[in-house]
């Protein structure tokens, strides 16, 4: 699929980008949230570990919707295609289940604890199952593939590559060669973003899983791209791909 986008398509693509990377990293909502949260909680109303399911809950909520509704056009058209594309879902989860498996095993080699990212999810499913579990398996994936795949991976680092590489020195969009470099560059280049914003955000600098979330995201990008870039495609083989995550951490007795 080779889109060419209008100027208020690019705007709305960019404010998705802002309000998601304003909200997780410049804490635009973070602040007066947890300010109301950390007063029950010091009220004694809600436990602490209740609050940050709350608050996981509100901030995809606040990111999704929006996200959702600036770049609908993308979510149209891929609708209208996933009759052709359905089963890269299957083969998306399948593909993101052997990545986690082949990454996990790297990872264990120089660590055996748990990602901070993925003990603070375990701890609140404990107290809070529905209002944690709610946003892993439909807000994350949502919002994750419209900034990652779409946004980063598909209109600004496939972009920037065509700036460069075809109106600056004029090679061939149409070889082989040239599609070949730019799904893989924009591929690994969202991806890195794609594990850093779970491996930073989790505030213990374990880098060393960014291994697994870096993994995850090559494989969606993946997926993504032999879709004919089906947003839907993507979105539905990494809500599949968390809901067995989700029931692995349960049958295991983790949470």
């Amino acid at each position: 699929m080779n889109e060419k986008l209008k100027v208020s398509q690019w705007i709305r693509i960019a404010a998705a980008v802002i309000i998601y990377f304003g909200t997780t990293e410049l804490m635009l909502l973070r602040l007066p949230v947890d300010y109301f949260l950390l007063s029950l909680v010091d009220a004694g109303v809600i436990s602490l570990t209740l609050a940050n399911s709350a608050y996981m809950l509100a901030l995809y909520i606040w990111i999704t919707v929006p996200g959702v509704i600036l770049v609908f056009f993308k979510l149209r058209s891929s609708a209208r295609q996933l009759s052709k594309t359905w089963y890269w879902i299957g083969i998306g989860w399948f593909v993101s289940m052997v990545a986690a498996l082949l990454s996990g095993m790297i990872v264990s080699m120089f660590t055996t604890d748990q990602s901070a990212n993925q003990s603070m999810l375990n701890e609140a499913m404990k107290i809070a199952p529905v209002l944690t579990i709610l946003p892993i398996v439909f807000g994350g994936p949502i919002i994750e593939e419209i900034i990652f795949r779409y946004a980063l991976q598909d209109v600004f680092f496939g972009g920037f590559f065509d700036l460069i590489f075809h109106k600056l020195f004029k090679l061939n969009p149409d070889s082989k060669a040239y599609r070949i470099v730019k799904a893989g560059i924009t591929i690994f280049a969202a991806a890195i973003l794609f594990g850093l914003i779970h491996v930073i955000g989790d505030g213990k600098g374990d880098y060393i899983y960014l291994i697994t979330y870096g993994a995850a995201g090559i494989a969606l990008g993946l997926i993504y791209q032999f879709s004919n870039k089906n947003l839907l495609v993507a979105m539905g083989a990494h809500m599949l791909y968390n809901i067995t995550s989700v029931l692995l951490t349960l049958l295991m007795g983790i949470a």
